[in-house]
């Protein structure tokens, strides 16, 4: 079965930065969705950019295995984020992930989210995750909106949304 990837929509973020980057009105012609983001914030503080769907954040959960310098973990929260660095980081850094939401368009199940990323927090640290998230809503996905935890992201900051089409 032969795959394709088509992009729907892109986001690079401009000087000023934004407190959010949206995508709204995705067409419902696709099996899977890939969102692929480079992201930094402006807050001086640990960040994270989370991910809503359908303009809401409610029913979201997640259970994350984290490697940072001297750290592996696994935890679980209420909420489907991935690792971003601060403006405190190494400058000019930027994150990468790679969030991928199988079947969005189904309205009779649940929703899954994979997010595979890296950032760079300093010169010598750095944060790296396997997300595996869940939304639990019965209702496709006709939006997808990001948010710093703090701040806003910054210039440059990109997104890229594809549709995946199995044919």
């Amino acid at each position: 079965m032969a795959t394709t990837y088509t992009l729907i929509n892109s986001v690079t973020v401009g000087s000023g930065g934004t407190a959010t980057i949206d995508f709204t009105s995705i067409p419902q012609t696709y099996t899977d969705l890939k969102l692929m983001t480079s992201l930094r914030s402006n807050n001086s503080g640990g960040n994270v950019s989370y991910i809503y769907f359908n303009n809401t954040n409610s029913s979201l959960s997640n259970t994350r295995y984290y490697a940072s310098v001297n750290t592996v973990a696994v935890y679980s929260s209420t909420d489907v984020f991935s690792y971003i660095p601060p403006s405190t980081g190494t400058a000019n850094t930027f994150s990468t992930q790679e969030w991928y939401i199988p079947n969005y368009t189904d309205g009779a199940r649940h929703k899954t989210v994979n997010i595979l990323g890296a950032a760079n927090s300093t010169s010598t640290g750095y944060e790296l995750g396997f997300i595996a998230g869940l939304w639990e809503q019965n209702n496709a996905i006709n939006r997808i909106t990001l948010y710093p935890s703090a701040g806003s992201f910054v210039q440059y900051s990109t997104a890229y949304l594809y549709g995946i089409k199995n044919s």
